[in-house]
């Protein structure tokens, strides 16, 4: 179970004193091991090996004991990352769940008028959702009780009825083509298949009656164009994508634009949107979008403001880096090692350290580079397990060529 040391490693700091603390809580001895055991797993793969070698052995009878005792820390980050750090999407739901569990228990109660209030606000919260799933579930509900639509005339109820059947159709048929597109991608990055993925979309798509010019929804629009853009970048088809996601922005507005309580999906919108102008080398392009969304980041909840700001500045800073405008790149980078946005996304901040480094030796500033390249300030094994091999050998890489510039030749051998 390697993912539980991927997740420890990946908590932000705050996040990381909050679930120590949340150990903490047990006692005896099973919870002092789950402590150390966690302290380990925040200082990474290596020193966990060490430490379990050191306190369990190696005979499978105590390495069993430690799979257990894994386990057991696993399940209290499980409920630690389910009641601590819910996102609005978790919240929300549970809210919903929440309100139809107590409309069902009034309602066998007789209290029905409470009830019916609950119910309502339970389809008004679906309704901000804009689940299919969540919809129908609380539609059903709905029909249980004959109080809950008393005002609802038979042609009204068949209405509903039939729009939630189309909904959740075409949201099972989006998923079934999401889930066959993403495996051909991942065959075809690990060199499985030498078929570029997104010479089939067209098919695949067509397969489940799926047609972009055909969605009447702009979540549904937002997530095909979320979908085809995978696959565009998987294939390196960059300007077929840009002149997609053009297309689909159109029907966007066309369909009256984004709601209040779609920003998220608005900001992930643009944010695709500026990067294929940056894939297509429209960098003045790309930045004016960018400056559209910053504005609205505030307005989101902190974790997906801290999210996207810190994709949309480094995005912004490598525009102005293939400008030719490296100082300005550096300069916008440079205060932000210290904006609690990266502090909170540690991936994130490798990749700040990283492309200030490029930027950096760029200018021929080799000694600033190193200042960055060589304090990152995790292994190299947890860097390929959360950022993957190619960032690391891109890391490598340029570390290297950085030492040779330097003069330092024996470094760039080991």
């Amino acid at each position: 179970m390697k993912s539980i040391t991927d997740v420890v490693e990946s908590l932000s700091g705050r996040q990381f004193k909050s679930f120590e603390t949340y150990v903490r809580a047990g006692v005896g001895r099973k919870n002092r091991l789950e402590q150390e055991m966690l302290l380990q797993m925040r200082e990474g793969a290596e020193s966990l090996e060490v430490w379990v070698g050191e306190t369990y052995g190696n005979d499978k009878r105590s390495l069993a004991a430690y799979h257990t005792q894994r386990q057991r820390l696993a399940s209290k980050l499980e409920s630690f990352i389910a009641r601590e750090i819910p996102d609005d999407q978790n919240k929300r739901e549970s809210e919903l769940l929440e309100l139809l569990h107590s409309a069902r228990w009034l309602f066998a109660s007789g209290e029905s008028s409470w009830a019916a209030t609950l119910l309502k606000r339970a389809k008004s919260l679906a309704g901000y959702l804009n689940d299919p799933l969540w919809q129908s579930m609380v539609f059903r509900e709905e029909l249980k009780w004959p109080e809950a639509h008393a005002a609802s005339t038979p042609s009204e109820l068949d209405e509903q009825k039939k729009t939630f059947s189309v909904r959740t159709d075409l949201d099972q048929r989006m998923g079934l083509a999401e889930v066959r597109l993403n495996q051909l991608i991942g065959k075809y990055k690990i060199g499985k298949s030498q078929h570029d993925p997104s010479t089939q979309l067209k098919e695949i798509l067509a397969g489940y009656n799926l047609e972009a010019g055909q969605m009447k929804e702009v979540s549904m629009v937002h997530r095909m164009s979320v979908m085809v853009r995978r696959v565009m970048n998987a294939g390196k088809r960059f300007e077929a994508l840009l002149a997609f996601l053009e297309v689909q922005f159109e029907r966007i507005n066309e369909l009256g634009g984004f709601k209040k309580e779609e920003l998220n999906l608005e900001i992930e919108f643009k944010y695709m949107l500026a990067h294929a102008c940056y894939r297509n080398r429209f960098f003045e392009k790309a930045l004016r979008v960018l400056r559209e969304v910053y504005p609205d980041l505030n307005s989101l909840p902190q974790a997906q403001e801290y999210k996207w700001f810190t994709t949309c500045v480094l995005l912004e800073a490598a525009c102005k880096s293939f400008s030719g405008k490296n100082k300005s790149a550096i300069q916008s980078l440079n205060p932000l090692l210290e904006h609690p946005a990266f502090s909170a996304f540690p991936k994130e901040r490798l990749n700040l350290m990283l492309n200030l480094a490029v930027y950096h030796f760029q200018q021929k500033e080799f000694y600033q580079a190193k200042t960055y390249l060589e304090n990152l300030g995790h292994s190299t094994q947890w860097m390929s397990n959360q950022l993957g091999r190619e960032w690391v050998l891109k890391w490598q890489m340029i570390r290297v060529i950085n030492f040779v510039e330097l003069g330092e030749i024996d470094q760039a051998h080991k």
